[in-house]
């Protein structure tokens, strides 16, 4: 027998093997970084009442027919606005290992959720996190920036956008304002390759954090911005009706109680459509009747939350 032909042989076979090993652990790896990890569970809501836990792992939802995977943690706002007023959703996940089923209602499910991330994206979390509870919020800050950095467009198009996300959440708790306006922008624009449902939930969250401060202008002109993102995702969703009502509540609140019947009646007719016996209709009717309230037309009002007890 040939040895050199007889070697170059083995070579080849061993290289093919080789390949094959790395294709799996590639792919072994690419599985461990699937799903959302549970951070906060909000007592008296439906992810409490449901059992869930700090630690447990979520990879799927189901409601019904219709089912997708949570493979960020921007999929799980998604799944509760558009399925939670269709119907129980169960949550299938993880918890030490074991396989496990959460069924939630439509009431708020109060959980918050960071994604999987490498071990040292995470490592470099943890430390912005210890850091901003020191107040060392400039550590912090740079901390979070050379993770999101780091993680640039060689990690999931939503990694990057979700640490600077949630450090501006933190700086917001903080009090930490033009820090906070600061890492809103940083995500929206780090957001430009996850797609438009991506960035209409980081302006809606800027825009909820600038209501409840009172810049109701600033707040109105970024939920319009959430809402064209999600009319870009879909035409007609659930989630466009969750905006047009907060768009409504806003405008309202700017005393323009025209514009916000506009944005209303929009949402009613959406979740009417979509989710005819959901407390989201119950929400917006109740909306209806007080700002009718405000217009002096009691028997108005008073038809608009009768419609909305019935539900």
């Amino acid at each position: 027998m040939n040895t050199g032909a007889t070697r170059i042989a083995r070579r080849t076979v061993l290289g093919f093997l080789l390949s094959l090993s790395l294709a799996a652990y590639a792919a072994t790896k690419k599985e461990k970084l699937k799903g959302v990890v549970v951070l906060e569970v909000t007592k008296s809501l439906e992810g409490e009442r449901a059992g869930m836990k700090p630690g447990d792992l979520l990879l799927s939802w189901e409601n019904n027919a219709a089912r997708g995977a949570l493979k960020s943690s921007f999929d799980l706002s998604d799944a509760e606005v558009e399925q939670a007023p269709r119907g129980r959703v169960l949550l299938h996940g993880l918890r030490a290992g074991k396989q496990k089923i959460w069924i939630l209602g439509e009431d708020h499910w109060g959980i918050t959720v960071r994604p999987i991330m490498p071990v040292s994206v995470r490592r470099s979390y943890r430390k912005g996190e210890l850091l901003a509870r020191r107040g060392k919020i400039s550590d912090a800050a740079s901390i979070w920036r050379e993770a999101a950095h780091r993680v640039g467009t060689s990690g999931p198009s939503t990694l990057a956008p979700w640490i600077l996300f949630h450090a501006a959440q933190v700086f917001a708790t903080l009090q930490r304002w033009e820090l906070t306006g600061e890492f809103y922008r940083e995500a929206i624009q780090q957001a430009s390759g996850a797609g438009p449902a991506v960035r209409s939930q980081l302006l809606l969250a800027w825009s909820e954090v600038l209501q409840g401060r009172g810049q109701l202008r600033e707040a109105q002109i970024h939920y319009q911005e959430a809402l064209n993102e999600s009319r870009k995702a879909a035409p007609s969703t659930l989630k466009i009706a969750s905006i047009l009502n907060r768009l409504g509540n806003v405008t309202s609140n700017l005393g323009d109680l025209a514009g916000a019947e506009k944005y209303y009646r929009e949402s009613l007719s959406l979740r009417r459509e979509v989710a005819p016996a959901s407390l989201t209709v119950a929400y917006t009717l109740s909306n209806l009747g007080l700002l009718e309230y405000w217009r002096g037309d009691l028997i108005s009002a008073e038809d608009h939350h009768r419609e909305a007890l019935k539900i």
